[in-house]
């Protein structure tokens, strides 16, 4: 009898929850559906707009035209940074790469950039969140010891050898990435 008096008890709040929820629920379903409906076939760089604000449709844009579509960068997110934001940077970026730092003792870390991809990398994007746009740096050029030249460098891009490095020719990017190299 007393677990009986427990599971009706269960049940009724359980249909009190519901009651309570399910108004709300559908409300706000039924106001997303509209967003979603009157948002159909609006180009992205309108929605954009309307999402994010001008300056951070500015900011995106620009860094497209920087940052050529087979060149990858490097992604940090700011102290402070919304949850999440830098992966919408990241798809207004597309298709460039990104590789995504922790912070900025990663740029300075012999480990990492002695690797033959992430030591090349020229763009640095940095993202805040809504409240402000991202911000695109322009890293030094660079050469680890031992690596050819990217193949996003091009001829007239070379970056600087680092001390040690052999001498490779931009035409042969035949066995990109070198061999040791981390990816």
């Amino acid at each position: 009898m007393r677990h009986r008096v427990i599971d009706v008890a269960a049940v009724g709040l359980l249909a009190l929850f519901l009651a309570t929820v399910a108004p709300l629920a559908s409300q706000r379903t039924f106001l997303r559906l509209g967003w979603a409906l009157r948002a159909a076939g609006e180009p992205p760089a309108a929605a954009r707009l309307r999402q994010f604000g001008p300056a951070y449709v500015v900011a995106v844009e620009r860094m497209r035209r920087r940052i050529t579509a087979g060149e990858p960068y490097v992604l940090l997110e700011a102290r402070g940074a919304e949850p999440g934001a830098v992966f919408g940077v990241r798809f207004d970026l597309l298709p460039r790469r990104a590789v995504k730092i922790e912070g900025l003792q990663d740029l300075s870390d012999p480990a990492r950039t002695a690797d033959c991809i992430q030591g090349q990398l020229r763009w640095l994007v940095v993202v805040f969140g809504h409240a402000r746009p991202p911000l695109l740096f322009a890293l030094p050029p660079r050469l680890p010891a031992g690596c050819r030249p990217a193949p996003w460098s091009g001829p007239g891009m070379a970056p600087h050898r680092l001390s040690g490095s052999s001498g490779s020719s931009f035409s042969s990017f035949s066995s990109w990435p070198p061999r040791g190299a981390r990816s």
